[in-house]
């Protein structure tokens, strides 16, 4: 008697802003997922826009590894790269992949398009407009980003024909398409300048960029690289400065390489010629401040030439980045100066696409439900593939 008793406090008796804001946005993405069904009140929460933004943001200070991530399309597959495995999540089915922003990835198969969420098993389709491709031709190019003015969504798409341009963007907010102004000194075609496929070479802050490369007059080198970015929030096609190659690494280096790239959420530019003891000199666009390119350091010798690897991309974070030939993986330590190659990467499959990722619970009004497809599918394809 007279002894004080602790009383053991049970989850019911919780406050319930402490379980919102302290302990479900600490959550794991699995965990997260599974945990949606437990009542509505937790379903309703886990959609709403302010905890998935809170849930993205603990995850990924806390969690690097697991939320720093890459996905990549290679050949009848969409893959997810971590620092160290290759993880198989849907058969590409002869998509595009246009891009990836905040845990949606944007898939495109002829006038089809879908955002599609793999961590929550759940995608929206919708189409190009109709009337522009008959009225404009062929899809030129084509991105996806975000707008965080707005917490919207965007997918942008440029139709060139001649020396017409015309350009759209679809609003995942309003589900509808709406007139954006191209202008004449983006997507230009000339004999000295090549620009590259549908989709952006990178996304780098939510915002696509396309490169496009200049040639030296006599011969088939490289002479400068040209980059246009989509301001997702003010709708506008901006010509980024032109990153040039000086004249002593044209004469002296001619065959040099380049790879745009996401690291450190920085538009970077790695240039290099392959060989046994390749030297990657690295280059970032201020575009805040002096709005120059300006080289940061060289990383190297690597032996780029005996596997025939290609620099692919950076991871966000950290300043490692991926390299690859025919489908293999392999990440670069920089710090560490070590190789390691992706546990479970596949081989002898071409690379399509490769964009920064990262998991979330990013929901959008009409998704439905593509998980028992999705599961169908890749567990035929794995048998097909084990045959």
């Amino acid at each position: 008697m007279g002894q004080n008793v602790k009383k053991k406090i049970t989850a019911a008796q919780l406050p319930e802003e402490l379980i919102r804001e302290e302990i479900l946005t600490r959550l794991p993405i699995k965990s997260a997922v599974r945990f949606k069904i437990v009542s509505k009140s937790w379903l309703s929460l886990f959609s709403d826009p302010n905890f998935v933004k809170k849930h993205l943001k603990y995850n990924s200070s806390q969690n690097p590894n697991d939320y720093d991530c890459l996905v990549a399309a290679k050949h009848s597959r969409i893959v997810v790269l971590s620092r160290y495995k290759e993880t198989f999540v849907l058969p590409s089915d002869n998509y595009e992949m246009v891009g990836s922003v905040q845990g949606l990835i944007c898939l495109r198969r002829d006038k089809k398009l879908s955002l599609w969420n793999p961590a929550i098993h759940q995608s929206r389709e919708f189409t190009l407009p109709t009337e522009h491709l008959e009225r404009h031709g062929d899809l030129s190019r084509i991105g996806l980003g975000f707008d965080h003015t707005c917490n919207d969504y965007k997918v942008v798409v440029c139709y060139v024909s001649g020396d017409s341009r015309y350009g759209c963007v679809y609003s995942g907010n309003s589900d509808s398409w709406s007139d954006v102004f191209v202008p004449d000194n983006v997507f230009f075609r000339t004999k000295k300048k090549d620009w590259e496929k549908h989709g952006p070479e990178i996304i780098v802050k939510d915002c696509p960029h396309w490169t496009c490369r200049t040639y030296l007059s006599n011969n088939g080198f490289v002479r400068s690289v040209i980059v246009v970015k989509f301001e997702m929030g003010s709708n506008e096609f901006k010509l980024l400065p032109e990153f040039k190659f000086d004249a002593s690494e044209q004469n002296r280096e001619r065959g040099k390489h380049f790879a745009l790239v996401t690291m450190n959420d920085c538009l970077t530019l790695m240039a290099y010629k392959p060989s046994k003891e390749s030297v990657v000199d690295v280059y970032s666009l201020d575009e805040e401040g002096s709005f120059v390119w300006s080289k940061m350091y060289s990383v190297g010798p690597l032996d780029l030439y005996t596997h025939y690897l290609d620099l692919t991309q950076g991871f966000r974070h950290g300043g490692e980045f991926v390299c690859h030939s025919c489908g293999n993986f392999v990440c670069y330590d920089p710090k560490k100066k070590t190789v390691k190659r992706l546990a479970g990467t596949t081989s002898h499959m071409n690379l399509g696409s490769c964009f920064t990722y990262v998991p979330s619970l990013v929901y959008l009004q009409g998704m439905k439900t593509v998980h028992v497809q999705t599961q169908a599918r890749i567990s035929a394809a794995t048998l097909k593939t084990r045959k």
